[in-house]
């Protein structure tokens, strides 16, 4: 059956997709797949483990304790037979925190990388899905500034490895901005008030 599928002897459904999602297909498709193989390439080279979690969480873990306008942007049910309301992640790092507080025998720096689909209920527009790729790459366990000049390498590192040698990474660290601002005499604490 051609343009619609059968749902019983009386409805059919129109095969549409949902408003900022989209289906991919052939060649851009094989491009991402050796894209996003060519930065895990570089990310394990340097050490950094892949790692995987659920698309689903417990919605209270992707809010936290102060659900705010982070829960304005996750996709949300409530699962009737377990009585809890579920999401759907929408970035990569709230997993990680949850995973590696529930994992306190890491050994430590824990160096990962992931990828994956996340989930946001942001205005679709144009470039700005509801449903996009992101790739994460983070070092666990350490103060060192260290682990932070290698994540930056490791990030050029890539970039190069994709043929793009004229890049620019932007970088902020909030320890550095407290320190300049304990410097200027202003307190760190009051200033994000």
């Amino acid at each position: 059956m051609v343009g619609s599928f059968p749902l019983g002897k009386q409805q059919r459904i129109k095969p549409q997709l949902v408003k900022g999602m989209r289906d991919l297909l052939g060649a851009p498709n094989l491009h991402r797949q050796q894209m996003l193989q060519k930065i895990r390439g570089v990310f394990e080279r340097f050490g950094f483990r892949p790692l995987e979690t659920p698309v689903v969480e417990f919605a209270q873990t992707l809010t936290g304790s102060k659900a705010g306008e982070t829960s304005q942007r996750i996709f949300t049910w409530n699962h009737e037979e377990d009585q809890v309301e579920l999401g759907l992640r929408f970035d990569l790092t709230v997993p990680l925190a949850r995973f590696v507080a529930g994992n306190p025998h890491l050994r430590r720096p824990f160096k990962r990388y992931q990828t994956g689909p996340v989930f946001r209920v942001d205005k679709p527009g144009a470039g700005r899905f509801r449903e996009f790729t992101q790739f994460d790459i983070d070092c666990v366990g350490t103060p060192s500034m260290l682990a932070d000049a290698e994540i930056l390498v490791a990030m050029g590192a890539a970039l190069e490895e994709l043929g793009l040698p004229h890049y620019t990474i932007r970088w902020n660290h909030r320890g550095i901005l407290n320190a300049a601002l304990l410097r200027a005499g202003i307190d760190a604490a009051r200033s994000t008030d």
